[in-house]
């Protein structure tokens, strides 16, 4: 029985070098800090303290300060009065939004996607937020494949290849989804704001990145699509990770066109597929027994 990855902030942020000073207050004035970028859905908005040049920052989650930032020291302050490191809400703050997004303003690239591994290949499954991304990255799981990650993947270069790794392996889902892949399992909350659960990942067992063989594009839920598969343009895949991608000042232009100089790159070398289906659990295997195929001859089927 492998052993489950302990889900610890502190000690997370700390594996990329990240200090959490949850005991002091920032050494720079938030009050000062403007808003530069608001998500779709409301529920996140980035300030920057001072300039275009500053390097601090301050994330705000449903109107409420959540943590100051500060790039190249390396150090995260909470706002919130918070002093439970280990509650569902900071861990899920801390390690699904504020991470992913320092990490790439520090010139990583980060993607919204899961992650699974089948023989030291992976397959990274891009899409908004409830579009099932950690529906199937279960279910291709449980199809012989080793969980990576359900949100956020790490990509690089390696040896010539394009290699990913999880920002921290995870596992998050709804309770519909729950129920259906893992019955009589209650998984634990994620936070306050959501009904999904967390559920332990096991250890992936891979001592470094694993080899990215395939990109899988999810589109929007429709009853009217049965099962389509097709193979996307490299100009499509390179948007469709640019769409998928984390980023904390999407206003640095700098950061911004390294991004798509490497999304490019990516997407010439990497095939990428566009998948939709009717969101039924029992339609699944045939989706997965679908993009394994895709994945053996290098495009869609």
């Amino acid at each position: 029985m492998t052993a489950a990855v302990p889900l610890d902030g502190s000690r997370t942020l700390q594996d990329y070098g990240w200090s959490l000073l949850p005991d002091e207050g920032p050494p720079f004035d938030v009050t000062d800090a403007a808003s530069i970028w608001v998500d779709p859905q409301g529920t996140l908005e980035v300030l920057r303290v001072g300039t275009r040049s500053s390097t601090q920052y301050v994330l705000r989650f449903f109107g409420q300060d959540f943590a100051a930032v500060e790039i190249g020291m390396q150090r995260i302050w909470l706002l919130s009065g918070e002093r439970d490191l280990q509650s569902p809400d900071t861990v899920h703050m801390l390690l699904d939004q504020v991470l992913p997004r320092v990490l790439a303003h520090e010139g990583h690239l980060v993607l919204h996607s899961g992650g699974v591994a089948f023989e030291n290949r992976a397959i990274l499954i891009l899409g908004d937020s409830g579009f099932g991304k950690s529906t199937l990255t279960a279910r291709f799981a449980q199809s012989g494949g080793v969980l990576l990650s359900d949100d956020a993947m790490l990509v690089d270069r390696f040896d010539g290849a394009f290699v990913v790794r999880p920002v921290y392996p995870g596992l998050r889902l709804m309770p519909d989804s729950l129920a259906a892949l893992f019955a009589g399992r209650s998984g634990s909350p994620v936070a306050a704001y959501t009904d999904k659960k967390r559920l332990p990942v096991p250890l992936a067992g891979h001592n470094g990145p694993v080899r990215l063989a395939m990109i899988v594009v999810l589109g929007r839920p429709s009853d009217a699509v049965d099962l389509e598969l097709a193979q996307l343009a490299p100009a499509e895949g390179c948007m469709a990770m640019i769409r998928n991608s984390f980023a904390l000042d999407p206003t640095d232009h700098a950061l911004a066109a390294a991004r798509l100089e490497r999304f490019s790159m990516i997407a010439r070398h990497i095939p990428a597929v566009h998948l939709n289906y009717r969101r039924e659990f029992d339609r699944l295997p045939e989706v997965i027994a679908r993009v394994q195929q895709a994945m053996v001859v290098g495009q869609a089927i």
